[in-house]
């Protein structure tokens, strides 16, 4: 194989290569694409905005019903039991085999030995009835009117960030006067494999 020969090979491979390479990047990025608008098209949790401060806002969230377990550890510890646990439920995993469409946030919260991560039930769903879960490890619960404050941050919920992010919003709550209720919850509106366009937002109940 001569020179010339050699060169055209080269340029054709690296033109399959960039070619792959274009095809690999555009397939992610419309798999991105339709996961954001999927899930801005989900139904979030309701909340009427009473206070907004830069990325904190004071919220008045109306009563909903909740899908929770627990695991004994942290955050991570039941991230992806607890999510398979309770999306079971809403895939059929019920005493009707019904299926109930996923809502936004999923939401976590840490206490002394153990975590609790809920999912929100669709209003619709919830005013007609929803089906006892097949798994006895799940538990339904109606909430009551609370004010909460939260602040909103991307990206994905890393443990450095979460305690500055925290920190913050409970010393905005200070400065303001405002009296909450420990512990905080962390809410996730998108799925692990979305990577642009997160959502993430801490959570406190306080006085208000």
């Amino acid at each position: 194989m001569n020179r010339s020969s050699n060169l055209t090979l080269k340029t054709n491979t690296m033109k399959i290569i960039l070619m792959i390479a274009l095809g690999l990047f555009l397939l992610f990025a419309g798999s991105q694409a339709w996961t954001y608008f999927s899930t801005e098209n989900t139904e979030q949790q309701a909340y009427n905005v009473i206070e907004q401060e830069g990325n904190i806002e004071i919220r008045l969230y109306p009563s909903a019903t909740l899908a929770s377990v627990s695991k004994k550890g942290k955050m991570g510890d039941i991230s992806s039991d607890g999510f398979r646990t309770l999306a079971g439920y809403i895939f059929g995993g019920n005493e009707d085999q019904k299926s109930i469409p996923m809502t936004a946030p999923v939401r976590m919260v840490e206490n002394s030995d153990s975590t609790v991560m809920s999912f929100v039930m669709p209003s619709k769903e919830a005013k007609e009835g929803l089906p006892q879960p097949n798994s006895t490890r799940i538990t339904m619960e109606q909430t009551e009117t609370v004010y909460a404050a939260t602040l909103r941050f991307g990206g994905f919920m890393r443990s450095a960030d979460l305690k500055s992010k925290k920190a913050e919003l409970l010393s905005w709550l200070d400065k303001k006067g405002i009296n909450y209720h420990l512990p905080i919850e962390y809410l996730s509106y998108n799925p692990p494999y979305q990577t642009v366009g997160r959502r993430n937002e801490i959570y406190v109940r306080i006085d208000y």
